[in-house]
Formats: C-alpha cells, structure tokens, sequence
C-alpha cells in the first residue's frame, strides 16, 4: 500500500464502530488448535514499512475467529506487508509477503511453515500452475517468477509490464495485470508457459485486477491519476477479452466514478463484483455482459472478495489504518450476514 494513501484516511472511526457494532463478532484468537480447514481466511497487510502483518482465520464450523494464525503455530511474524494467500493442490497454503520479498510455503492444516524463498524484490501476488507451481508476480523486478514450491527454487522469469499484479492461470497460460506500479502502464502480459512467449494487450491505464471466468478474462483497470495535474487524469474500465486476448467488449467509467479496483466474482452465477476506488470505495456489481454497474453496498471499502463455498461476498474495512479492522460478509443484494474483527489493513481473502 502506498504511503501518500496511508496518510490521507480521514475515516472517522467511532462511526464506523458503531456502524458495526450490531453485528460484529470480536475476535477471539484462542490458543491454536493446529487444525485449520473450511472457513474464510484474511491477509492482514500490518502496519507500513515497520512490523509485521498477519493471517486471520474464521472457522465455518464454529465461527471462532483467530487473529494471528501465522504467529500462533510458528513462533515468530508473518513477514512486513502481507499480500495475499493461495491454497494449493498439494495441501499447502503459500503466503506472499512483499516487503519481506518471500514466498512462503506452509502446512494448509496446520500453517507450520514448511520453507521460503527469500530475495523476491517486491511480490505481489502468487497463482498456482500445475501441482506445487507457483507463479508468483514482482514489482521490482517487472517479473513473473515461476517457483518450485518443493524445491523452493527460481524455475524460470518472465519479463512483463510495469507493476505485475493480480495474476489468473488457465490452459497453460499466466494472465498478469500489468498495474503501472510506482509509474504507469495499460497493458496485461499472457505468459504461454509451455512455449516461454509472452504477448502484450492493451486494455487501459492501471489495469489493477483481472480474473478468468468462462471463456472470457475480464480486466479492470482503474485508470491514471496526475498527482500534479488532475487534467491528465484518465477514467477506469472495465474490459472483457477472449482468452487469447482479443477484446470483445469495454465498459468505460465516467470520470468522477472513481478507480475502480479490486475486482471479483461469483462465478456460479457470472456475476462481477467490484470497489469504485482502489483505496477505499462503495461495492458495485455488473453481469458478464458488462452491464451498466449497480451499486450494493455503500462504504469505504478496502478489498473484496467471493466465497464460493458459502455464496457470500467478502469486504474488508481497514477503519483508520492504524488499528485492527474488520471484515463483513454479504449476501448477494448486499445485506449484512455478519462481520469479524480480524488484523491491521485486511487486504486479500482466501477461502476452503
């Protein structure tokens, strides 16, 4: 998260609470049981620069809430800017953490830790490829690393576009939000791992989030913010390609719509999900035919997120930045079925 961002949350924290206080359950973090499996798990960024985040973990059978699972069952922190979270087919769960550089392997039962690769640069965002193959994506590096997760070591690079981000894999192919980063981009990258080439698309500034639902990947971009001349803003989109990349349809953001981020979806019923600001916005939805957007839920919202397991979305609410935040689960038109205290900056969403 960039610091600029930090410093600008001007949230008002008691209201928040009291927003939440109706239907929120406080985390217990009770001693670990060293048995983790179906329930919602979240990636706590922790505080910027300084400190360590952590994982949370809400069990489906009890709903028991624990705040630090990673510190719980290996005796020491997380790692500095928690990213995100993937389970893999192998039984394990892999943890990225960027400022740290490390790409971390664990026990999905336990989260005792099995090994990590260290000197990554920044990584962002993980995706597995075939059994215990990551491909993991850095912004230092504007890289793709492919990563035996076994062996823990570097199988092969892929150079791609400014700030790699969101990455989705289908049919021997690594989509990769190319995010422009600290500078500025418009493109993704396709990875055809088996040949090793990698072909370029345009889709529109700072495509932040991507995914793969059907045929179609779907690529939303936030658009471009002039810090020192608002005039060059550009607005977000929404774009739909085919898997080899060729568009098939756009939907173009008003201006003062905002930057849309953190893209989702409920892929049983080809329904989009989505924030109208990167950092902090209301959650809007839209069809795969690239609807007109309605909005579900109003808020200042940090991450989202769809449990395909429960049918629920998953929104994060960071409150201040400088305490431990909140996570809430909807149903699909929006009401509340609950939410939980979980870590500081609730960032990403995993789900079993």
């Amino acid at each position: 998260m960039k610091a600029e961002y930090v410093m600008n949350k001007t949230l008002s924290l008691l209201g928040l609470l009291l927003v939440l206080n109706a239907c929120t359950k406080e985390a217990d973090n009770p001693v670990p049981t060293g048995g983790y499996g179906a329930g919602v798990y979240v990636v706590n960024e922790g505080p910027f620069v300084a400190g360590s985040g952590t994982l949370s973990y809400r069990s489906d059978a009890t709903g028991v809430v624990e705040t630090d699972v990673y510190s719980n069952n290996n005796g020491v922190p997380a790692g500095a800017i928690l990213m995100s979270l993937v389970f893999s087919s192998t039984n394990e769960a892999w943890i990225v953490s960027n400022l740290s550089g490390t790409l971390e392997a664990v026990d999905a039962g336990s989260f005792v830790s099995k090994g990590k690769i260290f000197g990554l640069g920044a990584p962002r965002f993980a995706v597995e490829i075939s059994a215990g193959i990551a491909a993991v994506s850095d912004w230092n590096s504007n890289a793709v690393f492919v990563v035996d997760m076994g062996s823990l070591a570097i199988l092969d690079t892929f150079a791609v576009g400014n700030g790699p981000e969101q990455l989705a894999y289908h049919n021997g192919h690594v989509y990769v939000a190319n995010s422009g980063g600290f500078a500025r981009d418009s493109t993704i990258s396709i990875i055809n791992i088996g040949s090793g080439s990698v072909q370029t698309v345009v889709v529109g500034d700072q495509p932040s989030s991507l995914l793969v639902m059907g045929q179609h990947v779907y690529v939303l971009c936030a658009g471009y913010t002039d810090w020192g001349n608002p005039a060059n803003n550009t607005p977000g989109r929404l774009v739909k390609l085919g898997l080899d990349g060729t568009l098939s349809d756009a939907f173009d953001f008003d201006l003062g719509f905002g930057n849309p981020g953190r893209l989702c979806a409920d892929q049983a019923s080809n329904q989009l999900y989505f924030l109208n600001a990167v950092y902090g916005g209301s959650l809007y939805s839209t069809d795969a035919a690239l609807g007109s957007p309605v909005k579900v839920k109003s808020g200042t919202y940090y991450s989202t997120g769809f449990d395909p397991f429960r049918g629920y979305i998953l929104l994060s609410n960071p409150l201040n930045y400088s305490v431990e935040g909140y996570a809430v689960r909807l149903r699909t038109d929006g009401s509340v079925v609950d939410s939980f205290q979980v870590g500081l900056i609730p960032t990403n969403f995993a789900f079993r």
